[in-house]
């Protein structure tokens, strides 16, 4: 790494180091660790679920998983403006593959509503 600084002129450099020293909210760096354990465990549980029930269909948890959390949002939490304005705002259907669409979209639901929609997921359904 301090190979690739001594490259750099030294007023970039300035202006790069103190984001160095900043660190990050609590906040955010919680919301970094919900985002990742609860993209972790709601993926394995639809991937689990469609991989038996749709084998020759590409993808097929991530699409439903979508369409879920669409609907868990549009129900549930004051995060729909967030998601659709985003979506129309950035293209996303037609720029992105449906992972990072997914990734997007996970992001853009608060912590707290990604772990009810975790939660309410990872209950046996009848």
């Amino acid at each position: 790494m301090m190979e690739l600084m001594k490259l750099l002129p030294e007023d970039i450099i300035s202006h790069i180091i103190p984001f160095t020293y900043s660190p990050q909210s609590e906040t955010l760096l919680s919301d970094i660790r919900n985002f990742v354990e609860t993209k972790e465990f709601i993926t394995k549980i639809y991937g689990d679920k469609y991989e038996d029930l749709l084998p020759y269909e590409k993808n097929a948890d991530i699409n439903w998983l979508l369409a879920d959390i669409m609907l868990f949002t549009k129900r549930n939490t004051n995060d729909l403006y967030r998601l659709f304005s985003y979506m129309y705002n950035d293209f996303v259907f037609t720029k992105k593959n449906i992972c990072s669409q997914f990734n997007i979209f996970w992001s853009k639901i608060s912590p707290n509503n990604r772990t009810n929609f975790v939660r309410l997921r990872s209950k046996p359904m009848i």
